[in-house]
């Protein structure tokens, strides 16, 4: 059932993927009696409403999950993500700050608090310490390495900044080779290389490389159109 879960998942068939967890989630609580297979069963329902951005479900069973299993890692920082989503920062600091305390390798937790700070311009020496530890851990990682360029980006060390995204983009594009022109590029590595390409034209901006910034935003739209990113290349363009 789980498996055919994902695969429902995958497909956008919404209904199917969480039919099929319940299913599991049933099993686990009466035929098994298993509170942490129940546990896990919680948090993959709670996965996949965060995905569909049905929070208030996805934070509900992410919260009976942890209820089964208050050290089940993946659930707090789960949580702490759809707390994030959901403009709840403190809960969302709070649930990551936990599951790194449950499972100190967690490089994707340290690096979502980093981000997170370095975002909202707050804990700027924290967010650096915590990238660095997510870094340490998963050296080539794109998404990582783009978090760093962004935080040193907050901090105003644009060079330092440029040399880290520089890294993340060559990363990105590798995992993601460009499409012809209307292919699909719902992909999550097309989006972290729109982020990474967002962050560069950022970077050349306030360093006043005004095309090299528009050339950024431009390769960051083939990516994904957002309309963020069309208002600054229609800044530099100026």
């Amino acid at each position: 059932h789980l498996r055919l879960a994902f695969l429902h998942h995958r497909a956008d068939r919404r209904a199917s993927a969480i039919a099929e967890v319940e299913t599991c989630l049933r099993l686990a609580r009466t035929a098994t009696n298993d509170p942490a297979l129940a546990s896990e069963m919680e948090r993959t329902l709670g996965m996949f409403y965060g995905t569909y951005e049905n929070y208030p479900k996805a934070m509900d069973h992410l919260l009976r999950s942890i209820s089964l299993n208050s050290n089940n890692a993946q659930a707090r920082f789960l949580l702490g993500t759809v707390y994030e989503r959901a403009r709840r920062i403190p809960d969302s600091i709070r649930e990551l700050q936990r599951a790194i305390s449950i499972d100190t390798n967690f490089a994707g937790a340290y690096n979502y608090l980093g981000y997170l700070y370095a975002d909202a311009g707050i804990h700027l020496d924290e967010a650096l310490r915590m990238i660095r530890q997510a870094i340490v851990r998963e050296p080539e990682n794109a998404a990582y390495l783009d978090s760093m360029g962004w935080v040193l980006f907050r901090r105003g060390d644009y060079p330092g900044a440029l040399e880290w995204l520089r890294r993340a983009e060559a990363r990105a594009t590798a995992a993601a080779p460009e499409r012809p022109a209307g292919a699909d590029l719902s992909t999550n590595q097309n989006e972290d290389l729109a982020t990474i390409l967002e962050h560069l034209g950022d970077v050349y901006a306030a360093l006043g490389r005004r095309k090299e910034a528009r050339e950024a935003y431009r390769r960051s739209l083939k990516r994904g159109d957002r309309a963020g990113v069309r208002l600054k290349m229609e800044k530099a363009d100026r």
